[in-house]
């Protein structure tokens, strides 16, 4: 089974994208400061999230050093037989759904934050568009997208604590661990629980120009996503102080419009708005090219190409219908049902697909 796809990503390529997919949701809205621990113990949850992670990705991992030239819903098939296409089909259902929740993301948080009076549509169909442009390109294009918007963005992410940094009070984060070691830890395991990009590893390591880096890609991507999430985090809660950070529904947002420095740093919120809508259409154009790549994968099509416009039409209609305000996206992205609903793909499947294969082989050694 080829991957459909000839294009090929570098190592760095592919630490930018999974790393920006981890970011943009954080630099919006922030989930953890809703999650356990809830309190100014966050950034602790956040640290202890990153060993986490790394056992949760141990399965997909194992998965592509076996496999080295199949994706996971390719992996199922070869493992299960006809019956793995019901998990391909369950992985591009997975894909098409975050390419959903990334349009309505980007157009509740515009009509919440910036142009209240515009409709969605004036923004979800416009991000379609182009990120059909970038799925039906490929892999390799969307990379070097990537190399070249997502640097600028990190480099805003990094600037930020600075400009901040004569706000910033050490006693929003005392007492340390105030309600003990348990809520700390549950709070590393969700976050580490709702890392989806586990699952994008799984699909683009077939293609790697090194296949055998898959490893380092996940070191690197987990790494350096952990360290800019921080970036954000710390800043929140040492201007605005734990209480005040949970109350507001985009509390990065509020904090960058409170920088102000003499006259020359002021009002620097469309810069925000600028890096987070360019992210978006990175992290569109992933999750759109991997739910037209899991689908034609499962249904053995030639290309992925004609399936990324009826995917990209009816991703803006379940965006609408699923998600037609803000409380709703923001319920199913909770905790409670975003990180056990990823957890199946990115933990539970390639764990039931390894097991399978460890005793198919433990089977074949008795019987040899």
């Amino acid at each position: 089974m080829k991957p459909l796809d000839e294009g090929r990503l570098t190592v760095r390529q592919a630490v930018l994208l999974m790393v920006i997919l981890r970011l943009i949701h954080v630099i919006v809205f922030l989930p953890e400061l809703t999650s356990p621990p809830a309190n100014q113990d966050v950034w602790i949850s956040e640290i202890i999230s990153l060993p986490i992670v790394f056992l949760l990705a141990l399965p997909v991992l194992a998965l592509t050093s076996r496999y080295p030239e199949h994706s996971l819903v390719q992996q199922a098939e070869v493992v299960l037989g006809p019956a793995g296409k019901v998990i391909g089909f369950l992985y591009a259902w997975f894909f098409f759904h975050f390419t959903a929740i990334t349009l309505s993301k980007v157009g509740l948080f515009m009509t919440a934050a910036v142009l209240p009076q515009t409709p969605l549509l004036a923004f979800t169909l416009p991000l379609v568009i182009v990120g059909a442009s970038a799925a039906r390109n490929g892999i390799g294009p969307i990379g070097t997208i990537a190399e070249v918007l997502v640097p600028p963005i990190l480099l805003v992410v990094l600037l930020v604590p600075v400009l901040a940094i004569k706000d910033f009070d050490l006693r929003m984060f005392q007492p340390v661990l105030e309600n003990g070691l348990g809520p700390v830890l549950h709070g590393g395991g969700t976050i580490a629980a709702r890392m989806a990009e586990v699952a994008v590893l799984g699909m683009i390591a077939p293609l790697l120009r090194r296949k055998d880096k898959a490893t380092r890609v996940a070191v690197g991507a987990f790494t350096l996503a952990t360290f800019f999430v921080l970036l954000v985090t710390l800043p929140v809660l040492g201007v605005l102080g734990p209480e005040e950070s949970r109350s507001r529904t985009f509390a990065y947002f509020t904090l960058i419009r409170m920088i102000s420095i003499g006259e020359f740093v002021e009002r620097i919120e469309m810069l925000h708005v600028l890096i987070w809508v360019l992210g978006a259409f990175v992290k569109l154009s992933v999750w759109y090219y991997l739910a037209a790549l899991a689908l034609a994968q499962a249904t053995n099509l030639p290309s992925w190409r004609p399936l990324v416009l009826p995917l990209g039409l009816l991703a803006v209609v379940l965006s609408i219908y699923q998600f037609p305000n803000l409380p709703a996206l923001i319920e199913f992205a909770s905790y409670r049902i975003w990180a056990p609903y990823v957890l199946v793909f990115t933990t539970v499947i390639p764990a039931l697909l390894l097991l399978v294969t460890l005793l198919r082989r433990t089977g074949r050694r008795k019987s040899g």
